[in-house]
């Protein structure tokens, strides 16, 4: 009997599942759509921002979501002081 990673190599499927970062806040802007695609709230991206002292998605650049590693934000602050928090929420 075949063994499941055979059966993977026969399929070509990759050894582990593959996420791609999904874009949450773009240019200040909320993706709703996006957001609610990952089955998240308003509420829940807001509470994850005030948790690295962002009080708008207005105040930043870029926001996004990677399964298993959680939330990455860059915000629009000058670069000298610029809040890069690469996956410092826990995932979900």
């Amino acid at each position: 009997m075949a063994s499941f990673d055979d059966r993977r190599e026969d399929f070509q499927l990759p050894p582990h599942p593959v996420y791609v970062p999904v874009t949450l806040i773009r240019d200040g802007q909320l993706l709703a759509d996006e957001l609610a695609e990952l089955g998240k709230t308003e509420q829940w991206l807001a509470a994850k921002l005030q948790k690295q002292g962002i009080a708008s998605p207005k105040d930043v650049l870029i926001a996004e979501w990677l399964e298993g590693d959680g939330l990455f934000v860059q915000t629009y602050q000058p670069a000298e002081r610029q809040r890069s928090t690469r996956r410092q929420t826990a995932p979900e």
